[in-house]
């Protein structure tokens, strides 16, 4: 099998120079236009010859590459629904403790004021509020419940609309090009968007 110190010693060195050479050719006149031309045409060589040695070899590795996510997938698959199931479980569960014990804290504690309010009534010096002792949610060892946010769209219209006047929130906004051209190509501009031209050199190589 080909190894990549074999492949850099039959067109690494040679591909890095002819690169190199190529980045620093400016072209001022007709001549050095036609040896730029003649640069792109061995950087296509080049390619094709990479290209035509290395592909075989990059299936081979995809091959081998998709075994492994195929064993992977199997057996974490199975685990993660599990775990997913799990974490859900707990996850449920310690929300309704937690729910349970806000609710038997807020009993105990209204308990204990309606209690001292009687005292005071009967003209009996109030006590001291007695420690309100309830059920805390159960802990298990290795497994934590953290909280975050994050921020969701549920109005997009609206969120379009504030971004036109607060520019700081430009920055959350990632725009999908490829569509955003199909869009345009479809339907025809809109406010805000244009068409640009990008132009692209090509060479062909002899036999190419």
């Amino acid at each position: 099998m080909t190894t990549i110190a074999a492949l850099e010693e039959s067109l690494g060195s040679e591909a890095v120079s002819l690169a190199e050479t190529a980045k620093e050719h400016t072209i001022t006149t007709a001549a050095e236009k036609e040896v730029a031309g003649g640069y792109l045409r061995e950087i296509k060589q080049f390619i094709a010859e990479i290209e035509s040695d290395v592909t075989p070899l990059v299936k081979e590795a995809k091959a081998h590459h998709s075994a492994l996510v195929a064993f992977r997938k199997k057996h974490l698959e199975p685990l993660q629904t599990a775990e997913k199931y799990l974490k859900e479980e707990l996850l449920g569960f310690t929300t309704a403790e937690e729910i349970r014990y806000e609710e038997e804290r807020t009993i105990r504690e209204s308990e204990a004021e309606t209690f001292n309010a009687a005292l005071v009534e009967a003209g009996a010096p109030p006590m001291e509020p007695p420690v309100v002792f309830t059920t805390q949610p159960h802990k298990v060892e290795g497994v934590s419940v953290r909280r975050s946010e994050h921020a969701v769209v549920t109005d997009l219209s609206a969120f379009l609309k504030a971004l036109t006047t607060q520019e700081a929130w430009h920055d959350a906004i990632k725009v999908d090009g490829v569509k955003l051209t199909r869009l345009v190509k479809t339907f025809g501009p809109i406010e805000g968007v244009e068409l640009q031209e990008k132009r692209v050199v090509s060479a062909r190589i002899k036999g190419g």
